[in-house]
């Protein structure tokens, strides 16, 4: 009888955590709006960090160093920047837990923009002297990256981007 009644008293606690375990969020759940508004975000950034790869690319690899000498590559990083604030300018975050990472992304998108004026602008002037301003912005767009990863973390977004 003793037995019995242990088995039913262990029968009861299982019960009960498997009870609570399933009551508890396996992933973050997410609004329709946080969810529309996070992947509209997110495949902004990755086009953003997209492009600047390929930048990054004809600037430091590519043979024949174009980049350097035909400013409508730089013109062309400048209008895809600008339809990605122009689309960045269209959101509104859904909470106050996204403004952070709203903020961070403009102005990684911004400094981005400013970076690839300043290169058209050097060579389609040929004043190279320029040049450091254009790095200038991309070193401030890039110093925003360890702040998006940790909102993206925080807000538990991060494995979206990759």
């Amino acid at each position: 009888m003793k037995k019995l009644f242990l088995a039913g008293i262990v029968a009861v606690v299982l019960v009960a955590i498997i009870a609570a375990a399933a009551s508890l969020p396996y992933g973050e759940k997410f609004s329709g709006e946080e969810e529309n508004y996070s992947k509209e975000l997110i495949d902004i950034l990755a086009e953003a960090i997209g492009y600047r790869g390929k930048f990054k690319y004809l600037v430091e690899e590519e043979p024949t160093y174009s980049v350097f000498s035909r400013p409508e590559i730089a013109a062309g990083f400048k209008k895809s920047f600008q339809a990605l604030i122009e689309r960045y300018e269209k959101l509104t975050p859904p909470n106050t837990s996204y403004q952070q990472l709203h903020e961070y992304v403009g102005e990684y998108l911004k400094y981005n923009l400013r970076g690839f004026e300043a290169w058209e602008k050097a060579v389609s002037q040929q004043d190279f002297t320029i040049l450091p301003e254009a790095f200038n912005y991309f070193k401030q767009a890039d110093s925003l990256r360890d702040p998006i990863k940790k909102e993206l973390k925080e807000l538990h977004l991060e494995e979206a981007l990759k």
